[in-house]
């Protein structure tokens, strides 16, 4: 006996979908946990690895990078100078001088390194902060999960089978659903 899963299928394909986008927009917009309300966007290179993939079998899967978990959870990482040196400039990051001074936009490569340098030892250290946008994304999306109609869809599409490999004969006869 098998249930036929299209309707369930479609639905996940399609929740999995706007989960994907409220992620991205959850990426784009500024944050108020984060200093001077900025987004989590950078390079767009973590955006753009948002995705939902149909593998055969029924399964869905919502893609991206790993970083997207690292920033969602905050904590303790390995970060590279190199890495942390292309952020800065595709930032552009402000800073603030240890005197609390404005300081200008860091352009200059070797500017970039001297800080990633300083910004590696205390994300080694220290780690960073929590910006939890994929728990919120997923609280927001939870609540429109509404899985019943698809699976009643899916029994109903699939009773007949189900009853004829039961032994049933079912010439003639209509099923009634109430």
């Amino acid at each position: 006996m098998s249930i036929r899963t299209k309707n369930i299928e479609a639905y996940m394909k399609s929740y999995a979908k706007k989960l994907v986008a409220l992620l991205k927009k959850k990426i784009l917009e500024p944050r108020q946990d984060r200093e001077e309300n900025s987004s989590i966007y950078s390079t767009g290179k973590s955006y753009e690895s948002l995705g939902v993939i149909d593998r055969t079998g029924g399964i869905i899967e919502i893609v991206g990078e790993d970083y997207l978990l690292k920033v969602d959870k905050g904590g303790v990482k390995r970060v590279s100078e190199e890495k942390l040196a292309d952020w800065i400039l595709a930032k552009p990051l402000n800073y603030r001088d240890i005197s609390g001074r404005q300081g200008e936009p860091i352009t200059e490569r070797a500017a970039a390194k001297s800080l990633a340098k300083v910004m590696k030892r205390s994300i080694n250290q220290f780690g960073t902060r929590p910006t939890p946008f994929i728990r919120e994304a997923m609280d927001e999306q939870l609540k429109d999960l509404k899985l019943v109609a698809p699976v009643v869809e899916d029994v109903k599409e699939s009773v007949e089978d189900i009853l004829r490999e039961a032994g049933f004969n079912l010439k003639g006869k209509t099923i009634k659903f109430v």
